[in-house]
């Protein structure tokens, strides 16, 4: 059984909080449903914040239809005991929802860093990391020293190994993307055309 929590209250607020993903409910012109989860970053309690490709299904239903549903689910309780959020929405492209999204990758991504991948460097390890492009950069935005601002700019190819060689004090001493230099950039610039509106 499920709880369903007011997007006003504490519950929903600590929800929307918690939680990394939530489910868009899009259709078609057809009315042709369809649902996926996507990686989000709260504006306040009003507004959320994705990113997706604008070939994706979602993205392409929203372009023709924007009402959708909205589902955030309390992933920490055990079966029998779920809350979740419930919203209905319609999608806008926004310009200015990158600062957002950064800042909420930024400071989901750090206590891995602090917790488990420093410590397991500092044993002597080589730590191989594999997680979405927003977690990556919250760890490259501290080795590198990123600005808040330029981060949102960084567009990392997917399945690409970045390597980054580390002095004692965890400081780089140099960062390369492993293969074919020409299709890495090519990588990169489909990155950066994600979040473009055709």
């Amino acid at each position: 059984m499920s709880r369903v929590v007011a997007a006003g209250d504490e519950g929903a607020r600590a929800i929307i909080d918690g939680e990394r993903y939530m489910t868009l409910a899009t259709a078609d012109a057809d009315g042709v449903p369809w649902a996926n989860p996507v990686w989000y970053a709260p504006d306040g309690y009003s507004e959320l914040i994705w990113v997706s490709n604008p070939e994706a299904r979602h993205s392409r239903n929203l372009a023709t239809r924007p009402e959708l549903g909205i589902v955030i689910f309390d992933t920490s309780v055990t079966p029998g005991d779920g809350q979740a959020v419930y919203m209905e929405a319609t999608a806008a492209q926004v310009e200015d929802g990158l600062d957002v999204f950064s800042a909420r990758s930024v400071a989901q991504g750090m206590p891995a860093w602090d917790e488990e991948i420093a410590p397991a460097i500092r044993a002597g390890k080589n730590i191989l990391i594999s997680a979405h492009g927003n977690s990556l950069r919250a760890v490259i935005k501290m080795l590198d020293n990123i600005s808040d601002t330029d981060i949102v700019g960084l567009n990392i190819p997917n399945g690409t190994p970045l390597v980054y060689e580390l002095d004692a004090d965890l400081k780089p001493i140099r960062h390369y993307y492993l293969g074919d230099q020409a299709a890495i950039a090519a990588a990169m610039a489909a990155v950066a055309n994600q979040g473009k509106a055709k």
